[in-house]
């Protein structure tokens, strides 16, 4: 996103719903772009149920989330659902 010139993310004013409507913004230019692999950094709570909510046509592959240092963030990783994963492995 960072190279498409995703600063039109951030217009606007911030308010209280601006992170929520922030994120909703991010999904709809990550379905513009469509990708297959789309990977996010600071990826919290918020971020997973509004990418989850958000990205039709996509599913979620991993979280990867620091839940023992705040902010408690991490990175999430969406592939299309088209695509199908060989091989898999878990994080602890």
């Amino acid at each position: 996103l960072h190279s498409m010139g995703a600063k039109r993310l951030l217009r606007g004013r911030p308010t209280q719903s601006w992170a929520v409507d922030r994120l909703q913004r991010a999904a709809e230019e990550v379905r513009r772009l469509s990708p297959d692999v789309a990977c996010f950094q600071e990826f919290d709570e918020a971020a997973e149920e509004a990418f989850t909510r958000n990205l039709e046509g996509y599913s979620c592959a991993a979280v990867l989330r620091n839940e023992a240092l705040p902010p408690k963030d991490g990175c999430g990783i969406f592939l299309r659902k088209t695509l199908r994963a060989t091989q898999s492995h878990s994080f602890r």
